[in-house]
């Protein structure tokens, strides 16, 4: 009767631990299946596709007509170029009767935040967030003189102002300097208080990563880097 009893109970642990395998599979599944139906991965996907359509597309035209391949090639890299470059506006200040000018470049990468466990397991959630490009911006007014201007998109603000601040490298630069700013993080543009150093560092650099740190869902530190890279350095002489 004893051995009875013990062979049930094995016999009910074996099922429940079926049961448990095929709740945690399907699980998985649907966790799954919502990734790869969420709108940006299906986005992503559509990307990556024209990209090595695109490819496949040059690579077949190296070889059957070379000229066109390196025409298509040279106007591509003078694109790009261009779009990496500073760009350059400027507006009359009515007031001052002078010119105000902004210089601008965007970082080539989106920033991605990954997001906590907990938030994962969440039906149709996904387990990345895209708070998009950032741009710098060197302003001239001359009420104000030169500023610098950074847009941090979609990330919240320490309650700390002592954390509030962004590290930079400048080109190949072992250590980033740590510059502080001003305003909030949910709202836009930040403005970086050593703004002077800002700017005379981007008068030498080509490539510039700004890592940018803020406080999770799960209110832990965490950071968002974005990379910029221009053919030339900043041309600046206000």
């Amino acid at each position: 009767m004893k051995a009875s009893k013990s062979g049930g109970c094995s016999v009910l642990i074996g099922v429940l631990v079926i049961i448990w395998l095929i709740v945690s599979v399907t699980s998985k599944c649907n966790r799954k299946k919502d990734y790869e139906n969420s709108s940006w991965y299906i986005e992503w996907q559509v990307e990556k596709q024209r990209q090595e359509d695109s490819i496949k597309h040059l690579n077949e035209l190296a070889q059957s007509n070379p000229e066109e391949y390196n025409r298509i090639m040279q106007e591509h890299e003078a694109q790009l170029r261009q779009e990496k470059m500073w760009k350059f506006t400027t507006e009359k200040d009515e007031k001052t009767n002078t010119d105000n000018v902004w210089a601008t470049i965007q970082s080539y990468n989106e920033g991605v935040v990954i997001m906590p466990e907990p938030l994962k397991r969440k039906k149709n959630f996904s387990s990345t967030k895209h708070v998009g490009k950032s741009k710098i911006t060197i302003r001239y007014m001359k009420k104000y003189g030169s500023e610098v201007l950074v847009k941090i998109p979609d990330l919240p603000s320490f309650k700390d102002p002592s954390k509030n601040y962004i590290s930079v490298w400048f080109d190949s630069m072992d250590n980033p300097v740590k510059y502080s700013y001003e305003g909030s993080t949910t709202k836009g543009n930040v403005f970086i208080k050593n703004g002077k150093d800002y700017i005379n560092r981007c008068k030498k650099s080509t490539r510039i990563k700004m890592r940018i740190p803020f406080e999770n869902y799960r209110h832990e530190n965490d950071a968002v880097d974005f990379v910029f890279e221009v053919p030339e350095p900043l041309v600046w002489k206000h």
